[in-house]
C-alpha cells in the first residue's frame, strides 16, 4: 500500500514508511485477550535457545490482529481498516485535534 487519500479533502498520505505521525495501529477488543495469551505463551513456553525465542517472536508478529488507522492532518478525517483491509472513513462532528496519533508533535515542527 503506497498511499491513502482522504475523500473529504483529497490529502494524500504515504503508507510506505515507519513512525508516521498520522498513522496508528489498533486491535479489536474481541482480539485483546487472545493477543495477551499469545504474548504469555511466547514468554513462558518458548525454549531457551535464541532460535526458539525468535520463532516465538515471529509467531506474535504474524498474528495479524492489528489493523491500521490514519488521521488526515488537514481535516481530521479518520480512515480505519477493517478485517479485509478495506478503508472506512469517519468525519469529525466539529472542530477536532488533527494530530491524535502524533506522540512527538512532529506535525508542528
Amino acid at each position: 500500500m503506497a498511499s491513502i487519500v482522504c475523500s473529504a479533502c483529497n490529502r494524500s498520505m504515504s503508507d510506505n514508511s515507519d513512525s508516521l505521525y498520522y498513522k496508528a495501529r489498533y486491535i479489536p477488543d474481541a482480539a485483546w485477550d487472545s493477543f495477551w495469551d499469545e504474548i504469555d505463551a511466547a514468554i513462558e513456553q518458548s525454549g531457551p535457545s535464541a532460535r526458539e525465542k525468535e520463532e516465538a517472536c515471529m509467531k506474535l508478529r504474524n498474528l495479524s490482529l492489528f489493523r491500521s488507522m490514519f488521521q488526515c492532518p488537514d481535516c481530521g478525517n479518520l480512515i480505519a481498516e477493517d478485517s479485509d483491509r478495506k478503508h472506512h472513513e469517519f468525519k469529525p462532528s466539529g472542530s477536532t485535534n488533527n494530530n491524535l496519533f502524533d506522540l512527538d508533535n512532529r506535525m508542528k515542527k
